[in-house]
């Protein structure tokens, strides 16, 4: 069964140069480092002070799980009772920590430490896969929970910025603009790389905003709409006037994804449907800001997502209602996860006299 992650996300990228795949050993080995955590207690009573406002009157407030000062966090993922996240500050480091927040925190590996891709994580049953973007490599690098065995399969000699799909025994890798797509095989390290398109990604329309299913990845980078059939490895482009600018979700017969509304200038991102296989589009909504990545909650029939610069917001999909859950205190919020109660995202402040970035969560339900 594919691993159909529920983490859609969009992300900026770049050009490429296929090249003769090798999987090895980062040779780093040994056991992972653990960094102290403050307890989850402590960072509760913090709070306050990091500016955080509830408008929420049933008990939604946001909660900081694991406050890192100066430290950014970037792409996120929770995995069973376990938080991943990629860190830049002193380091590009990968780290996981008890999602509860009593730490410890532990550095299980590092990464290329540049723009770091929206949807950089892949976790299985045994191991943990990040995308590995350097000026002059595209790797992914992989190591088991316990932190043993690193690995690292070279994909390409030049930067990507991609997005990364888990897909049972492989893994997809989607460059910026949607110009290639690598399939890797997990076991081997085996690579192979489709062009979908010649066009500078630059001219032809930044970003890459990317959903999956069994059969097809599908790919909008601004301007234009993509196909990748998977087993054939052929891509076919759409074209159903969508100007994707955030995160896209596969749902049953649809497409949720946020839509840059024509006419009304830049920054005007509209949550909107597509229904397949005709693609058209029914807009449903503002979310309040720009939006990297959203999440579908199958039980409560809702996505839920962070808008920058303040928003965490939810769309239930049975009432068709957008809702604002919190206000999070942050000046500028990315990377979001989910389990089965709470709702995460990392927080980036940007004032250079606070800097108090965080990992936070609020619960999906009143309490």
């Amino acid at each position: 069964m594919p691993d159909l992650s529920r983490s859609l996300s969009g992300a900026f990228m770049l050009l490429l140069a296929s090249c003769a795949p090798s999987c090895r050993s980062d040779g780093r080995g040994g056991s992972p480092s653990r960094d102290a955590a403050p307890a989850l207690d402590a960072l509760r009573a913090s709070a306050p002070e990091a500016g955080l406002k509830c408008t929420d009157p049933v008990g939604r407030c946001p909660e900081v799980v694991y406050a890192l000062g100066n430290v950014e966090s970037y792409a996120l993922e929770v995995d069973g009772d376990t938080l991943y996240w990629a860190e830049q500050g002193g380091g590009a480091r990968i780290h996981s920590a008890p999602k509860d927040g009593r730490g410890p925190v532990t550095k299980i590996g590092t990464w290329g430490g540049g723009l770091a891709p929206y949807r950089m994580f892949v976790v299985d049953g045994e191991r943990i896969y990040w995308a590995n973007d350097e000026p002059d490599l595209l790797s992914v690098k992989s190591i088991r929970k316990d932190g043993s065995d690193p690995r690292e399969i070279e994909v390409a000699k030049i930067e990507w910025l991609p997005n990364l799909l888990g897909d049972g025994n492989l893994l997809w890798v989607v460059q910026f603009g949607c110009a290639r797509v690598a399939r890797i095989d997990k076991a081997t390290g085996e690579v192979s790389i489709t062009k979908v398109h010649d066009k500078d990604p630059y001219r032809f329309g930044g970003g890459t905003c990317t959903a999956q299913d069994e059969k097809f990845i599908y790919c909008g980078n601004v301007s234009v709409f993509f196909r990748f059939e998977k087993q054939s490895q052929k891509a076919d482009q759409l074209a159903v006037g969508f100007n994707a600018v955030g995160p896209m979700e596969r749902i049953g017969d649809e497409i949720y994804a946020v839509n840059n509304l024509p006419g009304l200038g830049s920054r005007q991102e509209n949550l909107a449907v597509l229904g397949l296989p005709d693609f058209s589009m029914k807009d449903l909504g503002k979310t309040m800001g720009p939006v990297a990545s959203m999440h579908y909650d199958l039980t409560r029939n809702t996505l839920y997502w962070t808008a920058s610069f303040e928003n965490i917001m939810s769309y239930s999909l049975s009432s068709g209602r957008i809702e604002r859950l919190a206000i999070s205190g942050a000046n500028h919020i990315y990377y979001n996860a989910q389990d089965e109660t709470y709702f995460y995202w990392s927080s980036q402040d940007f004032n250079p006299k606070t800097r108090k970035n965080a990992i936070m969560r609020i619960r999906k339900d009143p309490r």
